[in-house]
């Protein structure tokens, strides 16, 4: 297996340090002692503090689409047992990986910045919508699934599951992120059963 490079062992450490503090109270020294690299090898890499707020964003992205595909597609024979795999796999995700389960980077970024038209802030949104399009596209492939039409559309279900993970995720940083995370798409999946019209089936 090859070393990771020294930009994504930075991007790495900046990712931790950023979950725990957030991207406006942690600064650019720190980052640098923490992960061994000199403010001009950090400058080499990143133009400045948004650049490299915007590689970070990328690398979390990144890691979370390489996450998801090495179980995807899923190809289940029942609309019930695809959905329940699929929500088995978010919560593997965001319930037991350390790089997920503190909080969503996307998240903590928008928070903290206030202008709608800023770098990050697009970055941010564009990254959440892409996120909503994997799971558009896991709750049509359910729905294809059934022999009646729901009255819910999937666009619907992968909006109202990125809420629920979310809300469950900041619930994580207050109380123990496994159980959070754990609880809240057990919530879901009993509500996507009863919108989906799954029943006992």
């Amino acid at each position: 297996m090859s070393r990771p490079s020294r930009k994504n062992e930075l991007l790495d450490t900046a990712r931790d340090l950023v979950m725990r503090k957030g991207f406006s109270a942690t600064s650019v020294d720190e980052i640098c002692t923490l992960s061994q690299m000199t403010k001009g090898a950090f400058f080499h890499h990143f133009s400045d503090k948004e650049g490299f707020g915007l590689a970070l964003l990328d690398h979390f992205e990144q890691e979370g689409r390489l996450r998801m595909q090495a179980h995807l597609p899923l190809r289940k024979r029942s609309a019930r047992s695809q959905l329940h795999a699929y929500l088995d796999l978010l919560g593997d995700m965001y319930g037991e990986d350390a790089r997920f389960r503190e909080g969503c980077l996307f998240a903590i970024l928008a928070y903290e910045s206030s202008d709608p038209s800023s770098p990050l802030r697009r970055a941010c949104a564009a990254a959440l919508e892409r996120w909503m399009e994997g799971a558009r596209a896991q709750f049509a492939q359910i729905i294809a699934l059934l022999d009646t039409p729901p009255p819910v559309r999937a666009e619907d279900l992968a909006e109202h599951l990125l809420v629920v993970i979310e809300g469950a995720l900041v619930m994580g940083r207050v109380r123990d992120p496994a159980v959070a995370i754990a609880r809240a798409l057990a919530q879901f999946r009993s509500y996507a059963e009863a919108a989906l019209g799954l029943g006992g089936r």
